[in-house]
């Protein structure tokens, strides 16, 4: 089994058009369902500096949808709750989406 891994970006939300990560998350997540790796064991955690709104949005929308099956993004703003920060993404008790399935834990 991989070793965990936790992936912290810094970032204002703004990206290049070719720059959406959607994708390549739920490229990640699926291969953890397929080799049956827990979802805790890989975490991706956007922390947001800036308030333009559209920004917002985007780094929302991968944090409800953006592993698929698995729930292996949290966002949280650079001001925010520093636990959240570090745990979210890992630690379904740190995340706030309750609505959100928590496949593989």
């Amino acid at each position: 089994m991989p070793r965990p891994l936790s992936i912290y970006i810094l970032t204002d939300g703004v990206w290049q058009p070719e720059g959406e990560p959607d994708q390549l998350i739920k490229d990640v997540a699926s291969v953890l369902a397929s080799n049956q790796v827990p979802q805790t064991h890989v975490g991706i955690q956007f922390i947001r500096f800036g308030e333009d709104e559209a920004c917002r949005a985007r780094l929302e929308r991968l944090d409800r949808g953006g592993g698929g099956i698995y729930d292996i993004v949290d966002t949280e703003p650079a001001d925010g709750n520093v636990w959240k920060m570090l745990l979210g993404a890992i630690n379904p008790w740190f995340d706030d989406d309750r609505d959100t399935p928590q496949a593989g834990s």
